[in-house]
C-alpha cells in the first residue's frame, strides 16, 4: 500500500475516528456538528471500506483507538504500517 495514501487517510480521519469507533446516532451527530455533514459523510464512506480490514488485525484496530485517543497528534500517520 502507498505509504503517501496511508499517511492522508489518517490525517482525514483523525479527527472524526474517536466517532467512527463509537457507533451509534448521537456519535454521529456529535461528528457532523465538529466537522461539517460532508466531511462526516465522506469520513463514514471511507471507514466503511477500511472497517472490515482494521478490525481483522489486531495491530490495526489498536492503532486505530490510539489515534482516536488523540486524534490531533500529527506523528500518528507516520508511524501506520500496513500491509
Amino acid at each position: 500500500m502507498d505509504a503517501n495514501l496511508v499517511a492522508t487517510t489518517v490525517t482525514a480521519l483523525a479527527p472524526v475516528l474517536p466517532y467512527l469507533l463509537k457507533a451509534g446516532e448521537k456519535a454521529a451527530e456529535e461528528a457532523a456538528k465538529e466537522v461539517g455533514k460532508g466531511a462526516w459523510d465522506c469520513a463514514k464512506a471511507i471507514w466503511t471500506r477500511l472497517w472490515p480490514k482494521v478490525q481483522a488485525k489486531e495491530a490495526a484496530r489498536e492503532a486505530a483507538e490510539e489515534v482516536a485517543k488523540n486524534p490531533t497528534t500529527k506523528t500518528h500517520a507516520r508511524r501506520c504500517e500496513c500491509s
